[in-house]
This record gives C-alpha cells, sequence and structure tokens, in this order.
C-alpha cells in the first residue's frame, strides 16, 4: 500500500511482518500522525506513529553529470544599456562604463520531480557546483542557492571599481556593450541527511546555468 503523493508506503513481509517506509516530514508546523490496527481476528491492536520534521538537514554527497551536448556559447546584447559619458573639464578623465552591464545576470535553475526535493532547503542552501571550465581555463568558480526554480545574481557587483574608460577633455562618447554567455546543462544526485535521525535519502534532478564569461565595449 502507498500513498498517492509517495511519502508512506506498507509492505507485507510475511504472516506476520510488515515494514513501514515514511518519506521526510518537512513541514516545521504540522506533525504527522497515524494509526495501524493489527487484528488476529478476536484481539486489536493499535501502533500509533508521529513523525515531526527535522531541524536540519545536510548534503552528505553530491554528483554532477554534465549533458555535454547541451552547451553553448553565445553573445547578446540583453540587459545591455547604451551610455554616454561626458568629461566637461580641461583634462582627461576616467569614468566608470559597466553601467552598461547593470542589468545583466548570472542565473542558475534546479529542477528535480523527486518527493520533496527542495522541502529540506527551505529559504535555499548554498552549494558547491561544478567550476566551469573553458579551453583548460576556469572561467566561473562560485557557490550556488540550491532552491525550487530560479535564482538570478549580477553580472557586476561593483560598478565604481570596474572597468573605467579614459575621456579627453570637454568630450562626451556614446558606448554599447555585448556579454558572451556560457549555457550548461547537468543531472545531479544529492545524498542529504537529517541531523537529528541521520536519516539519508537521494535527490536527482537537473542544474541548468547561464552565465557571462566575458563583455566587450564598443563606441556608436
Amino acid at each position: 500500500m502507498k500513498a498517492s503523493n509517495g511519502w508512506l508506503a506498507l509492505t507485507r513481509n510475511g504472516y506476520d511482518k510488515f515494514t513501514l517506509s515514511l518519506k521526510e516530514n518537512f513541514d516545521n508546523s504540522a506533525e504527522r500522525r497515524l494509526v495501524i490496527s493489527v487484528s488476529d481476528g478476536s484481539h486489536c491492536d493499535d501502533i500509533t506513529i508521529v513523525q515531526r520534521a527535522g531541524t536540519r538537514y545536510k548534503i552528505v554527497k553530491s554528483t554532477f553529470q554534465e549533458i555535454e551536448e547541451r552547451r553553448k556559447i553565445y553573445a547578446s546584447n540583453k540587459g545591455c544599456f547604451r551610455v554616454s559619458l561626458s568629461n566637461n573639464t580641461s583634462e582627461a578623465a576616467w569614468e566608470p562604463c559597466d553601467y552598461i552591464f547593470e542589468d545583466v545576470i548570472e542565473t542558475s535553475i534546479f529542477e528535480s520531480n523527486d518527493y520533496e526535493a527542495f522541502g529540506w532547503a527551505q529559504e535555499g542552501v548554498e552549494i558547491s557546483v561544478p567550476e566551469l571550465i573553458i579551453n583548460n581555463a576556469i572561467r566561473w568558480n562560485k557557490y550556488c542557492t540550491y532552491k525550487k526554480g530560479i535564482t538570478t545574481s549580477p553580472y557586476i557587483r561593483n560598478i565604481f571599481n570596474g572597468s573605467k574608460i579614459l575621456i579627453s577633455p570637454y568630450s562626451t562618447v556614446h558606448l554599447e556593450g555585448e556579454v558572451t554567455y556560457c549555457e550548461r546543462m547537468y543531472n545531479y544526485t544529492f545524498t542529504v541527511q537529517n541531523e537529528g535521525s541521520g536519516t539519508r535519502f537521494d535527490i536527482n534532478g537537473t542544474w541548468k546555468q547561464i552565465v557571462p564569461i566575458s563583455d566587450t565595449v564598443t563606441s556608436f
């Protein structure tokens, strides 16, 4: 016997044995309570089982396998602004130009059809993911937030300490940009442990990432 959403399974193992399997309860606001009645025809005993949510979980093992045919590199001006920078002084001046890429983002997407694949992570958990290597060089190496759906982060994190352009005295330059992206996809398996009970369970799914790897600025 199985529950429709897969959280419970009851198996008869013999004349006087059965196995009850429960998936984790991730609802901190409600406990699970079930009663199993066992009868020999003349006498009935009730077995009450209460399952509460675990307090903490951790990944004890993770594997990633890239789907190599899904990797692609392409250029786009999505999220790029055209900007005009002026210098009204008598000396050449360096001006930050990363305003062009202010709306450019990195994108991470975790998906899984497994039971409560994201329930244990609550608001999200920072996890280690494969570094991005292109032509034997590391082009990206950060942590990602494990949560259901899309997570984004800005490509440019500090405009004033970023790229600058030298502008001649009493002049204006008009700039536009383009970003080169790498898109890749992995199958993943996580082994997650309930730190209170020690119970472990596996989660399988896919992780997709779209990450800027370079940018160019041109005048128009």
